[in-house]
This record gives C-alpha cells, structure tokens and sequence, in this order.
C-alpha cells in the first residue's frame, strides 16, 4: 500500500509539473504606433560647375585639357542616402571626350551635403561641338536624384 501511495504521489507530482511547463506566463504588452526603423533619402543637386582651372582657364574644353564638372550634393531626407555613385549619360556624343560614366561617392547622411567633382578630359583629337550630358546620382535603396 505504502508502495502505491508513493507512486500515486510520483505520478500527481510529474502531471504537475508538466501541467506547469505548459503554460505561459502572463505578460503585459502595450501596443503603440511602431517609429520606423529607417525613412527615405531625398537627394538634390545644385550649384553645377564646369572648371578648366588646370588649363588654360578659358571655360571650354579644349583638347589635350583636363577638366571637371562639379556639383553639390544634399541629402534633404530624413533617412542616409546609402552607397550613391554618380551616373553620367551622354545626350549628344561628341567625339574625344573622355570621361567616367560611373563614379562611386560612399553614403551621405541625412542633412548633410557634398562637393563631387567628376574629371573630364579633351583628348588630341576632339570636335567642335557642345557636349550636352545628363547627371543623376543613383542610391542603393532606389531613392535617386532627378537628372540634371
């Protein structure tokens, strides 16, 4: 009898504590509006520039000349503007221009502006001709400038 007492005790004592691991504690949870996690970038260029100043300063491109066209950068979100690199796209070709299509320009944070400054160069042979281009800075969540 002692024998089954101890084992009914056994058995009442192991439900229990499966019947306790089984349940959950009880937690309060308020519910709000969650902060987002990130905001979009809104990139802006301004104040373009074309420079020959290693040249002969004459603000045209000449031939056998280095030169830049250069602009400011601004990050007018609220979120960081990630891994932006500037695209150039020629509108009108003209030959002997020598130039980077894609320049990489690294993360700009929310608020803050750049200078980016993007080398052109006149080879020996280059025509007469204006050379129209289009700039956009292209950034890795698809948050781009409109083209310049």
């Amino acid at each position: 009898m002692k024998r089954y007492l101890y084992l009914f005790l056994f058995v009442l004592i192991g439900l229990e504590l499966v019947a306790q691991s089984a349940r959950s504690p009880v937690k309060e949870v308020n519910i709000s509006k969650a902060p987002l996690r990130w905001a979009p970038a809104n990139l802006e260029i301004s104040d373009i520039a074309f420079s020959d100043e290693h040249g002969n300063s004459n603000s045209v491109l000449d031939a056998n000349e280095e030169a830049e066209i250069s602009f400011t950068l601004s990050n007018l979100g609220k979120g960081n503007a990630n891994a932006l690199a500037a695209d150039v796209i020629v509108v009108n070709t003209i030959k002997g221009i020598e130039l980077f299509f894609k320049k990489q320009l690294g993360d700009l944070f929310a608020g803050h502006s750049m200078r980016v400054a993007l080398p052109i160069k006149g080879v020996p042979f280059l025509q007469s001709g204006q050379a129209e281009l289009e700039i956009t800075v292209e950034e890795a969540n698809g948050f781009d400038s409109n083209p310049i």
